[in-house]
């Protein structure tokens, strides 16, 4: 789908066709390959009829015809049953534009692309995401924010390249036959169109599917397929990105360095690391910022001086509690920790960005958040560190 704008029926069709004919394709060129004309392409249609014309991935004009076509399609078949909407990689995309658009509206996406500009947290609850583990696309959704939806992430084919792992035939092969466990339609379809076991299921290749109501593998044989339910791509939870999004807009202004730590940190070194780590129940965001930034922030936002009661190992120089978003912000200047009878600097030396969709987040280095984190030495505290400890 990627392929299907105007620029590829011009001149420049065949050289470009010639780069993927031509050139060889190894597994440390091809995810290359698949950029190729999400790059160029716009570069090649400049010279067209002497005008300016962008197409595809690069402009929004595929969303428009979608909604046009949706809309014109509900004009002419009513609302006597419900409307489903489905699309893989920028179909998918497409899709997530749809539900935006119609509250209420279900949708399904396979290896949905990152590059939509909607509000990804519009109709989430009825959206459901199934994406390949490792697929190529994966890359991308470091720095866009995928669609907030129920998130399947399912590891079918350990290994093969990011470019087979995009595929939805094979994707949906992999998904029909795990459904056919339990559900006779599906087995059917498996039968029907003799769809072959997945490559990570323990048996041989030519394995014949049980059928529904059978005893599925031992968790032993399927112990590498990963299908985990998420809120949100990646383990942020909706409302915590909601409130990190709130969180960087604020502080876009800050004239010094401010850091993430406690529990959204090690939230957001998971989403970073693309790991399945439990970051434990986040409360709330803390957020150490210089005395000057919270003074500013204290003229910008309606923040209180109290803080949360039951942290006696906790002391600031200075104390703001941002009430507003979704998860209560807490914000520190000079925070210190208890140790015995002393009080500890809490100021960490190092500082990684993490973006999530279009916004940048701060956070120390996993090595020091970790050391932070066993300095705090609660239960809760272990275990966050040790879910991002290598």
């Amino acid at each position: 789908s990627q392929l299907s704008s105007p620029i590829f029926r011009s001149q420049y069709a065949i050289p470009i066709a010639l780069i993927f004919v031509t050139m060889p394709i190894r597994a440390n060129l091809q995810f290359l390959f698949f950029l190729i004309p999400l790059i160029v392409s716009p570069f090649f249609a400049l010279a067209q009829d002497d005008q300016l014309m962008i197409f595809g991935t690069v402009k929004d004009d595929q969303i428009d015809i979608a909604l046009r076509y949706f809309a014109a399609e509900k004009e002419r078949w009513g609302d006597d049953v419900p409307w489903i909407v489905t699309g893989h990689s920028l179909g998918g995309a497409l899709a997530t534009e749809v539900s935006i658009q119609y509250l209420g509206m279900k949708a399904y996406m396979f290896n949905v692309s990152p590059f939509y500009p909607g509000d990804s947290m519009v109709n989430d609850t009825n959206r459901t995401v199934i994406n390949e583990r490792g697929e190529a696309l994966r890359q991308f959704r470091k720095f866009y924010a995928s669609p907030a939806a129920d998130t399947f992430i399912v590891n079918c084919r350990p290994e093969a390249s990011s470019l087979t792992k995009h595929k939805i035939r094979r994707l949906s092969d992999c998904i029909t036959w795990i459904a056919a466990y339990d559900d006779p339609r599906a087995h059917q379809i498996v039968q029907r169109y003799e769809i072959r076991k997945p490559p990570v299921e323990c048996g041989p290749v030519d394995k014949v599917h049980p059928g529904a109501g059978s005893r599925s593998p031992s968790r032993a044989c399927i112990s590498r397929v990963a299908m985990t339910r998420r809120a949100m791509t990646l383990q942020i939870d909706p409302d915590l990105s909601v409130t990190l999004q709130a969180l960087a807009k604020v502080m876009k202004q800050a004239s010094d360095d401010w850091w993430i730590i406690g529990s959204a940190a090690v939230a957001l070194h998971l989403f970073d690391q693309g790991l399945g780590g439990d970051p434990g129940t986040v409360a709330d965001v803390d957020v150490i910022t210089s005395r000057r930034d919270l003074d500013t922030l204290y003229g910008a936002l309606p923040l209180t001086d109290t803080p949360e009661d039951g942290k006696p190992m906790f002391l600031s120089e200075r104390f703001g509690r941002w009430s507003e978003p979704l998860f209560s912000v807490e914000f520190m200047t000079g925070p210190k920790l208890r140790v015995g009878n002393e009080w500890r600097l809490v100021q960490p030396q190092s500082r990684k960005a993490i973006a999530l969709g279009k916004i940048t987040l701060y956070v120390p280095e996993r090595q020091e958040l970790v050391a932070i984190l066993h300095d705090f030495g609660r239960e809760k505290d272990l275990r966050r560190a040790a879910s991002i400890a290598e």
